[in-house]
């Protein structure tokens, strides 16, 4: 099966899961993975592909984002604002996730990106792996 999915200037903060969340953070969202499966976790074991993520304006995320529930985003913005107090929202500024997968793991290169107020990273590299929820980097710097 192949999933292709474009989405321009979706708003995540007028999603309504999401709107006590989060104020503004504008993406855009290019997805284009192939995977087999019976169920949605098999098909994202499987996947290959690629997965970009762009936030092209200013937004905020609640500091108690985490009741949403597990999820990319969540995870990705805790791991690298490490000036991140836990009653503190994110102020943020830009986000790019350029992700390519294969076998149902992303390998990030240098395809990450995090700037809030306080920060700007980009992790030299690391993994993404949907099947089993775990995200790993390394070498998370400044970025000049």
């Amino acid at each position: 099966m192949t999933v292709k999915l474009s989405v321009s200037k979706l708003i995540l903060g007028n999603l309504p899961a999401l709107r006590a969340f989060v104020r503004g953070v504008p993406l855009d969202v290019a997805v284009e993975l192939r995977g087999r499966g019976a169920s949605s976790h098999a098909l994202v074991a499987s996947s290959s592909g690629r997965v970009q993520v762009l936030n092209i304006g200013p937004g905020v995320i609640r500091h108690d984002f985490e009741a949403v529930g597990n999820n990319l985003i969540y995870h990705f913005v805790s791991a690298f604002d490490v000036f991140r107090r836990s009653n503190r929202d994110v102020l943020l500024e830009c986000v790019a996730i350029d992700l390519p997968f294969d076998h149902g793991v992303a390998i990030a290169e240098q395809s990450m990106e995090l700037r809030t107020r306080r920060l700007h990273v980009r992790p030299a590299d690391g993994s993404i792996a949907p099947k089993n929820a775990s995200i790993w980097y390394s070498n998370p710097k400044p970025a000049a």
